[in-house]
């Protein structure tokens, strides 16, 4: 397989994992009995962060919405290497560790 292609699927993949993770994991309602006793109790409890009133909830929802957000960035840069590979892809391929391990220790 060449470079190219690889990293295009790649791209599509992580798009979908961005789409899907935003539906699921930041829209998406908690499932009956525990799922929803957890959710309850990190809306309950709020604490004083930075001068404002924020629960866990509001830190969960703000951290799947961050990795939505790294998801889609990091499908934008593998359809852009991939675009790189197009023209040289000797140079191109040996970069995509720099380009992918920033993005997940970020996240």
């Amino acid at each position: 397989m060449n470079p190219k292609l690889f990293l295009r699927i790649a791209s599509v993949i992580t798009f979908i994992h961005a789409v899907l993770h935003t539906i699921g994991g930041v829209f998406g309602k908690a499932a009956p009995g525990a799922a929803t006793t957890a959710v309850q109790a990190m809306k309950l409890n709020q604490f004083l962060l930075l001068g404002h009133t924020r629960s866990y909830w509001d830190l969960y929802l703000g951290l799947g919405l961050a990795v939505s957000i790294v998801l889609t960035a990091e499908a934008v840069i593998f359809w852009q290497l991939a675009s790189l590979a197009k023209t040289d892809a000797a140079a191109s391929v040996p970069s995509l560790p720099h380009y992918c391990l920033p993005m997940h220790c970020s996240a």
